[in-house]
């Protein structure tokens, strides 16, 4: 196993946490560069209570949120998983992370060994957020519809880089490396 910046372990078993929401960003997406492909968005036990009471109070300690990017592929008119391009992940602690909204910022290649990333970078992009405790507004929206059987009604946006999305929105990772994709 990898540990990240300031020893945050790979997230195993996330795959069986509760899937909040899914996702492609296609060419032309102002984001496509960094995070073209196909995203799951999961939430471990610790944070799903929030996600139910449509973020009313901010997440608590121990929360885990985990982006799982993938290539995406289309094969016979269907939309298809490729290989695992990283997994983004959000640890919430306030006490550790205070710098960022009480939340840690990591990512992990399809390796499972950190990626180098910059967490203020990754912050920057979740102010937009501050009002759900920087998790974006999609996200928590995709929550209570899956969850509650409903469609929801769009009640903001969260805004990176300039560009506003009622969407989930993502910041940029700063690789140590070349980015790939």
């Amino acid at each position: 196993l990898g540990l990240a910046q300031g020893g945050l372990p790979y997230p195993e078993g996330y795959r069986f946490w509760t899937h909040v929401k899914s996702m492609e960003l296609k060419p032309g997406h102002p984001l496509y560069e960094s995070f073209g492909g196909l995203h799951h968005i999961y939430v471990n036990p610790t944070g799903l209570r929030t996600y139910l009471e449509g973020k009313k109070a901010p997440f608590p300690k121990g929360t885990v949120i985990v982006f799982d990017l993938l290539e995406a592929k289309v094969e016979g008119n269907a939309l298809l998983e490729g290989p695992r391009k990283l997994i983004g992940v959000m640890a919430k602690d306030p006490g550790r992370y205070p710098d960022t909204g009480g939340w840690g910022y990591y990512a992990f290649g399809p390796d499972k060994k950190p990626l180098a990333i910059d967490p203020k970078a990754c912050h920057a992009c979740h102010q937009g957020a501050a009002n759900t405790d920087y998790v974006t507004v999609g996200q928590i929206i995709a929550a209570w519809a899956i969850m509650s059987n409903r469609t929801p009604e769009a009640s903001g946006t969260a805004q990176c880089a300039g560009e506003t999305s009622p969407t989930l929105v993502l910041c940029p990772l700063e690789f140590g490396r070349e980015r790939e994709g």
